[in-house]
C-alpha cells in the first residue's frame, strides 16, 4: 500500500488531469449517444438545407442594386449583405482619429456648417452611401 501512496503523491497533477479529461469524455459521451435522434435531425439535409437557403438569400444573394456616383444611379449586379442590398446613405458623423492625428481645416469646416462640435482628436465623415460599388 505504501507503494501506492508513494506513486499518487509523486504522480497528483497527472492523476487530477487524467481523471478529469476521463470524466469530461464519460459526460459528453453519455450526452451525446441519449440526444443521438436529436442531434440527427440537426444535422440531416433538410434542416441543414433550410438553414444554408436563410444564409443566402440574407448574406449573398446576388441581385441587380445601384451604383452610387454623386447621387447618380447605374445598374449593375453585386452581391448584397445588408439592407437587402439596396443602397442607403449614411449621414454625417464625427470620427475619432488615431492617436496624435488632428481633423483637417475643410473636415472642421464642414462639420462646423452642420453645427457639430468636433472634440480633439475627432475629424468629420461626410454623408456617403453604403451597398454601392
Amino acid at each position: 500500500m505504501g507503494r501506492v501512496k508513494d506513486f499518487a503523491k509523486k504522480h497528483k497533477k497527472a492523476i487530477i488531469i487524467t481523471t478529469s479529461v476521463v470524466g469530461v469524455l464519460l459526460v459528453g459521451g453519455t450526452a451525446i449517444y441519449l440526444n443521438k435522434g436529436k442531434m440527427s435531425d440537426l444535422l440531416s439535409d433538410s434542416s441543414l438545407n433550410e438553414l444554408t437557403a436563410n444564409v443566402k438569400k440574407a448574406d449573398v444573394e446576388t441581385i441587380s442594386n445601384a451604383v452610387c456616383d454623386n447621387n447618380s444611379i447605374d445598374k449593375i449586379s453585386i452581391k448584397a449583405i445588408i439592407n437587402n442590398g439596396e443602397p442607403f446613405q449614411v449621414s454625417g458623423h464625427p470620427r475619432n482619429l488615431p492617436q496624435g492625428q488632428k481633423a483637417s481645416k475643410e473636415k472642421i469646416e464642414a462639420a462646423q456648417k452642420l453645427k457639430i462640435r468636433l472634440k480633439p482628436g475627432q475629424t468629420f465623415v461626410e454623408e456617403y452611401y453604403k451597398n454601392c460599388a
